[in-house]
């Protein structure tokens, strides 16, 4: 039987996208995390200059990065209205990686939306910051018990590392990371991009701003998961 997961942001779209709520989420499962952010980390309180989030204990700087294009942004800061077409455009996105990844036709990786929304949210060579991207959606298939989800390639890491072949410039002494929830919408995923390293930490600093929910009907704002 299949499952569709749902999704509702309980204090509204525009809301989520902004920096003072999604940034206290992003520290808030650093600080859970023991072996991909092994330290302590906290907030910059002033960027008047476009300083960095957030610094660890020996000072290592990060930056938290929304993984929405600029289009799905706009779809959200509109308001709750707006989800069908945000959902739309955001599958549209996965997907055409997706289908580059079942074709194998990974010499094209660098021309998807994926890659250059990635792109565009690093920092130049010159600025010795760590980029975290972060999502609310359940970006890839991922399950904390799975052992294939733990190491097979999927479209984040194809993306990763056609990012590093074309730019390598821009990720020397640097390390990348990206953190979504799991599919059955349980657990948060932490990975190092480029390393096999990913951790599960707990859900609920997300669950204050979304609710996910299971459906067995679909509906249009429902995305199917799983099957069981």
């Amino acid at each position: 039987m299949a499952l569709y997961q749902t999704m509702n942001f309980l204090n509204g779209a525009k809301d989520f996208i902004q920096a003072k709520t999604y940034e206290p989420i992003v520290l808030q499962l650093m600080n859970q995390s023991k072996t991909v952010f092994p330290e302590e980390y906290s907030h910059v309180k002033e960027q008047p200059h476009g300083e960095s989030d957030f610094v660890s204990d020996s000072g290592i700087k990060f930056d938290a990065k929304l993984l929405f294009s600029t289009e799905q942004c706009k779809y959200l800061a509109k308001g709750d209205e707006n989800l069908i077409d945000w959902m739309r455009s955001l599958r549209q996105e996965l997907g055409q990686v997706s289908e580059m990844l079942k074709n194998r036709n990974f010499d094209k990786i660098h021309t998807t939306r994926l890659y250059k929304e990635m792109l565009r949210r690093l920092p130049n060579e010159d600025i010795a910051e760590n980029t975290i991207y972060f999502t609310p959606y359940p970006i890839i298939p991922a399950f904390e018990k799975s052992i294939y989800a733990q190491f097979a390639s999927d479209i984040i890491s194809i993306t990763y590392n056609a990012l590093v072949t074309k730019n390598s410039e821009r990720f020397i002494n640097k390390s990348n990371y990206i953190i979504y929830p799991t599919s059955d919408a349980k657990k948060i995923v932490l990975r190092m991009l480029g390393e096999d390293k990913k951790e599960y930490v707990s859900i609920e600093p997300l669950l204050e701003h979304i609710r996910y929910g299971f459906i067995n009907e679909p509906n249009c704002d429902a995305d199917i998961v799983f099957f069981q």
